[in-house]
């Protein structure tokens, strides 16, 4: 039932439905927001709607039409983009943050000669169906970063509601904030609020450099640093325990943001190019 629902929900998608256009059409199917956000997120990045069924990130790129895009479009940036000016480049990325201890295997193996031995206390990690969520938004550079931005709860991401919370109150003035009024280009996926003709209008508008959705190579989370890195640095710092209330996961995520040395955000903003490089050898393959 529930793919039945993800596949209609993607067909919209496909057919230039907006997330709230969405909504009603699947009215009788009692779907919420967050459902039509998590799959069109989904689909984009691993071209599935399926469950995700391992540990980590799945693998994108599946498709031949895919990997020809991530191919031809990583030569693009790589030419574009020549040896150290990955520092010139904002990436950014939204996470969907719960209040559930974060999972991390290798920490949690015991060493027992029988699994009876071991007490159901420790033995496992308590899981709810639904935990308590926070979407979040942040951006990061070689040297510097962006404040946290929670979406608030019941709030679909759409262009408006990017631009509000978002490209206005952070990236408008990330030129002299961020970057001290240097040349500087933002990143951003081509997830539905993204790629619109509003949003990509409004980087025009501001006389922003950034990488159009023609340009960022789909299905990408092995390109952008907060993927393969610091989103999994800052849960492991703020979700190191589970916590009871949303405010005291903010707290926490607010907190081990700006607790990250940025030497470590400047080290994965610098394996950009590498993996660019990375890509094209594969001729559009997932690297990781």
């Amino acid at each position: 039932m529930l793919e039945e629902i993800r596949s209609k929900i993607v067909t919209f998608h496909e057919s230039g439905f907006s997330n709230s256009e969405i909504l009603k059409r699947l009215k009788n199917d009692k779907v919420n927001p967050m459902l039509i956000y998590r799959t069109i997120k989904r689909y984009i990045e691993t071209d599935s709607v399926s469950d995700r069924k391992r540990i980590g990130r799945p693998r994108s790129a599946r498709t031949p039409a895919l990997k020809n895009s991530r191919f031809e479009r990583c030569i693009q940036l790589k030419a574009r983009f020549a040896p150290g000016t990955e520092d010139q480049i904002l990436f950014s990325d939204e996470k969907l943050f719960t209040v559930e201890e974060a999972s991390n295997r290798q920490n949690h193996r015991i060493l027992a000669s029988r699994s009876q031995d071991i007490s159901d206390s420790i033995k496992y990690i308590d899981r709810v169906q639904k935990p308590l969520s926070l979407m979040v938004w942040a951006g990061v550079s070689a040297d510097s970063r962006t404040n946290l931005i929670f979406v608030p709860q019941g709030v679909e991401i759409n262009s408006q509601t990017y631009r509000e919370l978002v490209l206005e109150p952070e990236i408008a003035s990330a030129g002299e904030k961020l970057f001290q009024n240097h040349p500087w280009t933002y990143q951003q996926d081509s997830a539905p609020a993204h790629a619109s003709k509003v949003s990509q209008s409004w980087f025009r508008e501001q006389n922003i450099d950034f990488i159009s959705k023609d340009e960022w190579p789909p299905s990408s989370p092995d390109l952008n640093p907060l993927d393969y890195s610091v989103w999994a640095n800052l849960e492991s710092r703020a979700c190191a325990k589970s916590h009871k209330s949303l405010e005291s996961l903010k707290v926490s995520l607010l907190s081990e943001w700006q607790k990250i040395p940025q030497e470590e955000l400047r080290k994965a903003v610098h394996q950009f190019r590498s993996r660019l490089t990375s890509v094209i050898h594969k001729k559009g393959g997932y690297i990781e």
